[in-house]
């Protein structure tokens, strides 16, 4: 894998992933409430999974959930009523932590994560890809190894 190959690898991914925030369908913008209902709103509260009926949404900010009843009763006028059509809503379900600039660099180097990231699940697997590894940088015109040899440390 080239330097080059491996920045445009790098940029595209950038891309897709600063492209995948952008909805496809916005909300109102006009309306400061949103009242979700008619799907699954699991709450993620407790140990085991909790549902509601309806979510009411102010301002961009959960302010209510629970029964639909309620939530209409808690809304303004000119709410906006999304129905979920059976789909799940996750509220606050926010990843805020991601390496997406490591893309590029994991598709040069061992890759010793377990199971289901990798294929380690003990020394034995964990020898074998790093063998592997070498094998691929040392047939390949651009080697990540450093031309270190790793049978000689196993």
């Amino acid at each position: 894998m080239t330097f080059k190959y491996l920045n445009k690898l790098t940029t595209a991914t950038i891309i897709a992933f600063t492209l995948s925030g952008c909805a496809s369908t916005p909300l109102d913008q006009d309306r400061s409430e949103q009242l979700f209902f008619g799907g699954s709103i699991l709450t993620m509260e407790g140990m085991t999974p909790t549902y509601a009926e309806a979510l009411l949404v102010k301002d961009g900010k959960i302010i209510f959930v629970g029964s639909k009843k309620q939530a209409e009763h808690l809304a303004n006028s000119n709410v906006q009523s999304i129905d979920l059509k059976n789909k799940t809503l996750l509220p606050s379900f926010i990843d805020a932590h991601s390496h997406v600039n490591m893309v590029g660099f994991h598709q040069m180097v061992a890759n010793l994560y377990p199971a289901p990231d990798g294929q380690v699940s003990d020394i034995d697997s964990l020898v074998q890809v790093l063998i592997n590894t070498m094998e691929k940088a040392k047939s390949s015109s651009h080697s990540n190894d450093g031309g270190m040899d790793f049978r000689k440390w196993l």
